[in-house]
């Protein structure tokens, strides 16, 4: 073999192996940093425990049970608050890699203001363990890194525009259900609905085997003798199938002296397996609008009565529907 083609078999065969060496390094190196930035949870229903924390001490431990979403072990989640953490969840992709320069500010932002996010499994395995933090300077990605890596990335949703943060609140107002009624009619044993300033409008329902008994709730009112519209029951009570207030006033300033007021409503529920709800709806003599806005008086505060003392901000648009009479009930005479 001449000194030529030797040269030229060495020169091949070290350019093989190089070439080797890179596309095998590379692919360790792509396999690595992969594991980095595949932060999504694919399957939804495979997540059982979404827990969320930050550095001023605040948590959010969020639980799948057959009842639905936990939140903190104590209240019902707010279903689309739930819906869009578990849309965030298994559709976050990776949008582009920091340049290299700028990720020790990046870690160093989320260390000191990210959210901490663990998801657990059905059997309580851990699906991922990362960290969000805040938006790129482009506004079109949220910065991620996952637990135990040095290689933060920018993220985002393929079909949504906007801060990832913004999903991983915290918060009891922000992550408690807002329901205040929410039951079918098959559930009712019996429902009275109470206007302190207005008797004769009073009323309470009773389930009579398969129909209902509709008396009035005052002794002075006169009682119809014309039959019960077993329909007009029926839709009356479908109106409170998803009855949501807008928010929860527990802390609010004013609510001793709103709560003293005469309440507009009292709705008393008892269910079929026992279950008993006691709603005072108070009339609100002040306005939540902020200076400069027009004045709004379309909203009462809602008294749950229950252990937690919960007070709801609710609309008369939402729940005008429920505010019938007693006459409402009862067939037309001729």
């Amino acid at each position: 073999m001449n000194r030529s083609l030797l040269l030229s078999l060495i020169v091949f065969l070290l350019l093989g192996l190089g070439a080797y060496y890179f596309i095998n390094k590379g692919q360790t190196k792509t396999s690595l940093i992969e594991e980095d930035w595949k932060i999504a949870v694919k399957n939804k229903e495979d997540i059982y425990r979404i827990f969320l924390a930050n550095r001023e001490g605040e948590n959010v431990d969020l639980k799948r049970t057959d009842e639905g979403w936990i939140y903190n072990d104590k209240w019902k989640a707010r279903p689309d608050a739930i819906l869009n953490l578990l849309s965030t969840i298994s559709d976050v992709d990776l949008r582009e890699r920091p340049g290299k320069a700028a990720i020790p500010n990046i870690v160093n932002g989320i260390a000191a203001h990210g959210v901490k996010v663990e998801i657990y499994g059905k059997n309580d395995e851990v699906l991922k363990k990362y960290y969000v933090g805040g938006m790129n300077s482009t506004e079109l990605g949220t910065y991620m890194i996952m637990d135990g890596s040095d290689n933060p990335y920018i993220m985002h949703l393929p079909y949504w525009q906007g801060n990832l943060r913004s999903r991983f609140f915290m918060g009891d107002r922000s992550w408690r259900d807002k329901t205040v009624f929410s039951f079918k009619n098959e559930e009712v044993k019996s429902l009275s609905v109470d206007y302190p300033k207005k008797k004769s409008n009073s009323f309470i329902l009773n389930r009579n085997g398969k129909s209902w008994d509709v008396q009035p709730l005052y002794k002075g009112t006169r009682k119809k003798t014309t039959p019960v519209d077993v329909d007009a029951v029926d839709e009356y009570l479908s109106k409170y199938k998803s009855l949501v207030a807008e928010s929860i006033e527990n802390q609010l300033e004013k609510r001793d002296s709103v709560t003293a007021i005469t309440p507009f409503c009292i709705v008393k529920l008892e269910k079929t397996n026992g279950e008993k709800k006691h709603v005072n709806i108070h009339p609100l003599d002040y306005t939540f609008a902020e200076p400069g806005e027009t004045l709004n008086y379309e909203r009462y505060l809602a008294d749950l009565n229950n252990e937690d003392e919960d007070l709801f901000l609710i609309q008369h648009l939402v729940f005008s529907p429920i505010f019938w009479g007693y006459e409402y009930f009862f067939l037309k005479e001729g």
